[in-house]
Formats: structure tokens, sequence, C-alpha cells
């Protein structure tokens, strides 16, 4: 179903509207009446910077800027907080803090408004998505309340903590009208032990990730005795990291509940080790400084040594090693090591190509602090697409330079910067090896925006609705002599948020193009809305409406077999139907699958439990059901071993179905490097359990009539 453009677009930044917000200093871009006015593509000319190479028009660019394009960008100005271009007003963050168990407001509390530039940008750069700044900090009033000055379409954080509580983190947090409450417990606790082999793992990182969440609640290391401890931990569905420099990376699901005490028992997989030497490839010389790691987010990584030389932990069985490395001046490499090769691997560096330029606004003023990065996407082996993201070092004066590109990929630039519409472009050709092109300024205009509101089909508001925006500005092709590739960079080109409690959302710092604005159900994702819109610098295109019809629905509850409360459990899973639909369970347990075809049929099933706990699928419910239940109960296990035909353990994937099917698929599960698994259950499951040897698309061995509580399978591949 489509959507039309309601009302005029209204110019949505002036630079002689601001008004000082006492709070906290920050500035309000005013508004102004008028008609959207296309900007023409801006010319891009040589800038004076300290750089070396190649300009566009083949001319030489004395001397060379010394700096690594990959560190952190050390100016990062604060959000101005922007009005809407459909009030007058500076939008507000707004709520209250309460005791979680009579729900009694807090006062005193303490508040900080955090932001995360890379929660506005779909981000791959690792680095730059850590950074997180603290703008503004109060205390709650006698009723728990609280309130910001915030920007409009802009998602912020709130980091919360009082006497006697647990800190809590709360994403996702948007200026609307809607009050936002959190509520705060004493918190849990939680123990562990960490393993390998039965063995103690003594002083190795830990860390607590909320899942689906970039939050990281603690950081510590195992003791002596293998043991770590976290207290008064947000309740939440988390994950355990252990990242042992000697064993293989490990994540194990935890539910913390308030008031709770949890422990852990973590085995660690002992790690083949890669030896290798990293070399440059032009003359055979070898790096030293350069980093391996053995996924592309570079999170765990070991440094070469003066004989470029390494060794990294990776998996104890029969996957293959992927190996990234990087080093300054040079492209990053990819190398795949078989596990049977005895070999120890040289991996050859290309000397990569760097870009220079300067981000300047339409008055040719610099913008310091701005973002840009060079990135190219290509398929990094078969299904697999891989995204090389570079992000440049910009200095004071809006000067920037990346080094490190590759010459067998063609690569696009991305700049943004606050206030400022963000701005993709194709680059003029391949560069050649140790090539340096300078770009000459980028000019970033005033931005536009995107605003509008997602509704059902009696017009009432649809919260918590994916809605994208995806395009490119009407000038990303001006430095090529044709049009630009239909293939860019899809993380440059598209974002994406979730509609407010009144079914609003807001794109800001838009540049002038063409974009596709779609809703996509949470519910069924194969129910969208979409409509194109062209925006202008300096304009917000407002008044879009996305109507997502509820259609038929399903309902009913997840409990508990054991009569507690759902508490944090009703977080951490989702109820999964037949064709691609999923929902979240309220406080109470409640669900309800909206958005469904009336009388289709629908197997339910729950996903993301924690470990410890399963649950029955219902099967066969058609939509329209107002009456279904799905019990959480202690899981039941059902194991044994993988073998060859001789006996030996393999490694493999294995997974369950049940007898008679469920729609939907079924997670897997990876043995050990003696073949070994153990899978849970609910207590009265019945059906098959299928082996895959490692990278094999389809099952090769399987057995039927399986019930929980078997032990001793083994399941053979020839």
């Amino acid at each position: 179903m489509s959507a039309s453009p309601r009302g005029e677009s209204r110019v949505a930044l002036a630079a002689a509207a601001l008004v000082v917000l006492a709070t906290l200093g920050w500035l309000l871009a005013g508004l102004l009446g008028g008609d959207p006015t296309p900007q023409a593509a801006p010319e891009v000319v040589a800038a004076g910077t300290e750089t070396g190479g190649t300009a566009r028009d083949g001319s030489a660019i004395p001397g060379a800027l010394e700096t690594d394009e990959r560190r952190s960008v050390e100016e990062d100005p604060r959000p101005e907080p922007l009005a809407s271009a459909s009030s007058n007003t500076a939008p507000r963050l707004h709520g209250r803090v309460v005791r979680k168990d009579d729900r009694t407001p807090i006062e005193g509390a303490t508040v900080e408004l955090r932001f995360r530039d890379a929660d506005d940008f779909w981000n791959l750069d690792m680095e730059y998505g850590e950074q997180v700044e603290t703008l503004a900090s109060i205390q709650t009033d006698a009723d728990g309340r609280f309130t910001f000055p915030a920007a409009h379409g802009r998602s912020y954080r709130l980091h919360v903590w009082a006497h006697g509580f647990a800190a809590r983190t709360v994403p996702d947090c948007v200026a609307s009208g809607s009050e936002i409450v959190i509520e705060l417990g004493r918190g849990a606790r939680l123990t562990g032990t960490v393993r390998c082999e039965g063995e103690v793992v003594p002083d190795v990182p830990v860390i607590l990730a909320v899942a689906g969440e970039s939050i990281y609640p603690g950081r510590t290391r195992t003791d002596a005795g293998g043991m770590f401890r976290f207290d008064a931990r947000q309740p939440a569905s988390v994950y355990v990291q252990v990242r042992s420099p000697e064993h293989s990376e490990t994540w194990e699901r935890v539910l913390l509940e308030d008031d709770g005490a949890h422990h852990v028992e973590i085995d660690l997989r002992p790690s083949r080790m890669v030896v290798g030497q990293v070399v440059d490839g032009s003359d055979g010389q070898p790096v030293a400084g350069a980093r391996v790691a053995t996924n592309w987010t570079f999170k765990r990584f070991v440094t070469t040594d003066a004989e470029g030389r390494f060794r990294i932990a990776y998996v104890a069985d029969n996957e293959i090693a992927e190996l990234h490395v990087r080093a300054g001046g040079f492209a990053e490499a990819t190398r795949n090591v078989a596990p049977d090769d005895e070999t120890e691997p040289v991996i050859e560096l290309e000397r990569g190509a760097a870009v220079t330029g300067r981000i300047v606004n339409g008055e040719g003023a610099a913008l310091p602090g701005s973002y840009v990065a060079f990135g190219a996407s290509f398929m990094l082996r078969p299904g697999i697409e891989h995204t090389d993201w570079i992000r440049a070092a910009v200095d004071d004066q809006g000067h920037f330079v990346a080094r490190g590109l590759r010459s067998d990929q063609s690569y696009w630039l991305y700049a943004r910067h606050r206030g400022r519409g963000t701005k993709v472009y194709a680059l003029p050709a391949r560069l050649a090896v140790e090539q340096w092109l300078d770009v000459g300024e980028v000019v970033l205009q005033l931005a536009g925006g995107v605003e509008g509101r997602v509704v059902d089909e009696l017009g009432e508001p649809r919260a918590g609705v994916s809605v994208s925006l995806r395009g490119r500005n009407s000038d990303a092709g001006a430095w090529l002599d044709t049009d630009p590739p239909r293939r860019g960079v899809s993380q440059f080109e598209s974002r994406s948020q979730r509609s407010a409690a009144d079914g609003t959302f807001a794109f800001t710092e838009v540049a002038g193009g063409a974009y596709t604005v779609t809703a996509r159900s949470r519910v069924n994702s194969n129910q969208t809305s979409q409509t194109e819109v062209t925006v202008s610098d300096g304009m917000v295109q407002a008044g879009l409406e996305l109507v997502l019809a509820n259609g038929a629905s399903i309902e009913g509850r997840v409990r508990r077999a054991n009569g507690l409360p759902l508490g944090e459990l009703r977080e951490s899973v989702r109820v999964v139907a037949s064709h691609a639909s999923s929902c979240a369970v309220d406080e109470a347990g409640h669900f309800r699958l909206q958005g469904l075809e009336p009388g289709q049929r629908h197997d339910l099933t729950l996903w993301d439990l924690p470990k410890g706990l399963a649950a029955a699928p219902a099967r066969a419910i058609v939509a329209g059901a107002t009456d279904v239940e799905l019990v959480v109960e202690s899981a039941a296990t059902i194991s044994g071993r993988v073998v060859d035909a001789d006996g030996a353990g393999l490694s493999a994937g294995v997974h369950v179905t049940w007898e008679p099917p469920v729609a939907g698929g079924a997670p897997i599960t990876r043995t050990g490097a003696d073949g070994r698994f153990s899978i849970e259950v609910p207590p009265g499951f019945v059906g098959k359990v299928h082996a895959s040897p490692t990278g094999a698309s389809f099952p090769r061995a399987e057995l039927s009539e399986v019930r929980a509580g078997a032990n001793v399978l083994e399941l053979v591949l020839r």
C-alpha cells in the first residue's frame, strides 16, 4: 500500500533563526517558509591541502599528509536540538523513573542523556561505534520526572542510576509526546567459572552484552580460579562473552532477573593456532605492526612482530580460518586457511591508494568534526558480501585523507556532519596501487529531512514499526562521466528507525535527492508500505503517511509452567509464526501477531529462549484465534556424537525438527572437535535429529523418532 505526502515541504534549517536554550546552552534551528529549490551539483575543485599524488584532472599534487585513516575522530561536536518542521517549539524527551516492585517514583535518580552518533546511520566502523557522548545530566524531581531538550528525529540513550538500585541504560529514546517510564530494581548478580577441558582459565576478559543492543553493562577478568562476578547489573537477556587469546571466542546466553543470583559455567574449546607471516607484496619484505584478526570486526586481533610473523587462535575443529589483515598504508587483505593446510600462510599486502579532499559548507567554510569514510562492497566468497570500510582522518580545517584503498574495487565516498545533508559520491575510477587522488572540496549543504507517521487502516498510529530511508543525493555521480553505478554501498545509502508511540518518524541530515521510504511491520516482515520522495537541501518533506493495515491477528499469552511471572523473560523472547511473522510479549505475557491473511494457518514457536528453558510449539493456529497459549518450562536435552565411518568424532552442525514438522527453521548447534553435541528441547519433544558436515547446506545424516532425554545418540557421516 503506498503513501502520499500531506502538506507542503518547509524550510527546516536557517542560520538567522537561532534561539538560545537556557537549560543546556544548545542552539535551536528556526523555521522559515518557502518552496523547495533543487541545489546544483557541487563543483569539485582542488583543495589546497598538504597531500600528494594525482588530482582528478591528472595534475600532480605536492606533499603528503601523514596520518592514520582508521584512528578515532577526536573532535565530535554535540548534537544541536532541532525543531520539528511541524512545530515552533523545541522537542523534548521526558519521562519518569520508578521503583520496579511498586512503580512509586524515585526522587534524586541521576539521568544522563547520551548520544551515540553511530546510532544515526548503518555503521560498520566498530571503533567509531564505541564512542558514546554524555550530553547532559540531571536528577529526577519528587515525582521521579525528568525532561531534556532534544533534537527532532534523533535517537538517544538514557543512562539512569540511583542509590540502592542497579544502573540501567535505555536505547532508542526519541522526542515525542509519549512519556518514557524507566523501572529500576536492585539488579541481578552473576557469577561464573571459565574452564577448558576441565581446567580453569585465569585472567581472561569477560564482557556482558545486552542481547540485540550495542550496550555493554559490564567488563571484568577471571581471577586465578577462573571465576568472575558481576554485581547489581541491569536485568536483561545478556550474552556473556569470553575473549581468551588462546581459545575460540565463546558466547553464553543468560537471563538476568531482578534481585536474582545467577551462575554460569563456560567451557572454552581449545583452539587451533594459526601461525604465519605478513609481507609487502611488492618486495616480499616483512610488515611489522600489522593487525591480524579472525573476523572483519577486529574486536580481537594480534600484531605482527618485527619479522612480520603472527600467531593467532582459531577454532579446534574443521572450520576454515578466515584471516583479516590491516596495516597502515596497505589495503586490507583476507585469507582463508584450510584446516588441513600444514604450511604456514604468507599473506601478501598490496600498497593501498589514498584519497584526500576537504569538507566545506555552502559558503566554502571548513566543517571540522565531519565523519568521512570510503567503502566498497564485493563478494568475499560465494554467498558472502563484504564491505571494505575505511574511515578518513579529518583535521580542524576540514581536510581529510583515507589510505589503504584496494586497486581491484570501485569505492564510494560518504560524508556527514551535524546539521548538514549526508552525501555519497562515486569515485571517478578504480585507483592504482599507491595512487593519490584529490577530490577537492566536498560541499555539504544545509540538511533536509523526511517526516511522517505510520498508521493502520483506521488512521490509528502504529508504534514500533521499522521505517527505512534509502537513496542518494542527486549529484552522487558528479565525479563521473556517466551515470553512477546502480550498485553502491548499501550501508551508505540506507538507514532505519522505529516509529514512536504516536506513529511518527523523522529522518534528519538528508541531502537533496530521490529517496524511498518504507515501513515494514516487525510482526509480519512481508507487510510493507512504501513511497518515493524528493528532498531538497535545507527543506523538510513532511506529512508522509504510510499505511500498514492491521489485518487478521493471532492473540494469546506466554506463561511459565512454574507459575512465576515472566519478568525479564518477556524482553528476550519472540513469538514466531509461519510466513515471516513475529512479535514481542508485554508485561503480562500477552502477544498479538498482526497483519496476517484471514484464515491462514500458522505454527507458533518461541525463539531466543535463554539456556535451560524451552517451549512446545502451537500447531496450525488459524488467523483470528485469540486464546493461544505457549508454555515455557525447564528444558530437556538430546545429546550424542557425530562421527565418521571409522567412529572418529567430526565437526558438524546439528539441529532437530518436530514430527510432524513445524513450519520455520531450527537453530543449528555446532559440535565440539570430538563430535559431541547437546541440544535443549521441550520435555515432550518427539522428532528428528539432523547432522551436516561443516560448510554443507543440507543434512547428510538423521535419526527419526528421537525423544527428549535421549543422550547416547550417534550420527554417522559417510
